[in-house]
């Protein structure tokens, strides 16, 4: 009897969590092409909902005025091309869906809103400055400036509180968002207030832009300009005269290293030497014996020099008993006889 109505009930639970929404999904990015700070009236953009694949459909909100857009196969992003704008405010956000196979849709969630501007005049440019120039002797500072160029191109405007109208012009094409300007601060009457201003082709007519903020430049003298040489000049002069130091000192370095080398040669020259010195006075004392043997040989029979098979110089000694003299001279192979001069 109760059965049937907690029966009842668990199937009617069960169909209300089958239908029931998942919010699952990251969220999709938005985004604008073109993307302007501030956009004229009348000017077009196209504001794109992408989503992670896959999805189906997408929900957009644009200005209060909801929309129902199927995704199409293969894609995961759908555009709207917002035309033409209206003065004002106006805002746009989206959702990703998917269905599921049990019919339980699975969503992303409302994306936060972006905002575009729309008003009767561009948005104001951007202005910096580089002065890192200024610290060399040329004395050139950069000053930048970035503006919402349209597709058609336009120009850049660099003014100077100092002086009437523009002083430096840029022309731009529509993919360059910026201009850049050299300034020599030791130009006459280059010191002051500088603005920039851009102007860019909307809708058919040219439009000029508010001015910048300002940066200040402050002029240098000629005075400046010498004293700044001059130090320039002197840490140039205090280079070279290290590098020249440090060549003296490596090529001292050098002539060290060369005569520590050569000093060493002439030693292993002189043991050499006094080695083969030595050596020549042990040989000539066995020739000195050999000779004393063939002189006192009865047989008159003396040894045959031509045997020796050893190559290079044999000494021969001549000893006279009455003198008290040796003399000795080198003999070369095949050799048969050796003369000598004898003083007496």
């Amino acid at each position: 009897m109760f059965a049937s109505p907690i029966l009842l009930a668990i199937v009617l639970f069960h169909v209300l969590v089958k239908t029931q929404d998942v919010y699952d999904l990251p969220k999709p990015v938005v985004s604008l092409n073109p993307s302007y700070g501030e956009f004229l009236e009348g000017e077009t953009t196209l504001v794109r909902c992408s989503c992670q694949c896959p999805a189906t459909r997408t929900h957009s909100c644009y200005n209060s005025e909801f929309s129902d857009t199927a995704v199409p196969e293969g894609q995961c992003e759908t555009s709207l091309q917002l035309k033409p704008l209206r003065r004002g405010e106006a805002s746009y956000s989206c959702e990703c869906l998917i269905l599921t196979e049990n019919g339980t849709w699975r969503r992303s969630g409302w994306t936060e809103p972006i905002l575009i501007h729309v008003g009767d005049h561009l948005s104001q440019p951007t202005i910096t400055l580089s002065d890192t120039g200024a610290s060399s002797a040329m004395g050139d500072v950069v000053i930048s400036c970035k503006g919402e160029i349209r597709p058609n191109g336009g120009i850049f405007y660099l003014y100077n509180s100092r002086r009437e109208g523009f002083r430096q012009q840029r022309h731009v094409t529509g993919l360059e968002g910026a201009a850049a300007f050299a300034i020599n601060v030791y130009e006459h009457a280059s010191g002051g207030n500088y603005t920039c201003r851009y102007e860019t082709n909307v809708n058919g007519r040219p439009v000029l832009s508010p001015s910048s903020q300002s940066v200040s430049v402050k002029e240098k003298g000629k005075r400046d300009r010498k004293l700044k040489g001059a130090q320039t000049g002197f840490y140039l002069y205090v280079g070279l005269a290290c590098a020249a130091v440090i060549i003296l000192l490596l090529a001292l370095l050098w002539l060290i290293i060369i005569k520590k080398g050569r000093k060493k040669r002439q030693k292993n020259q002189r043991a050499a030497s006094k080695a083969v010195q030595s050596s020549h006075s042990k040989d000539h004392d066995g020739i000195y014996d050999n000779a004393n043997v063939m002189q006192h040989n009865t047989m008159g029979e003396y040894p045959d020099v031509h045997d020796n098979r050893h190559d290079g110089v044999t000494y021969a000694a001549l000893i006279m008993d009455g003198l008290n003299q040796n003399e000795s001279a080198s003999v070369i192979r095949e050799e048969t006889c050796v003369y000598m001069d004898v003083k007496t």
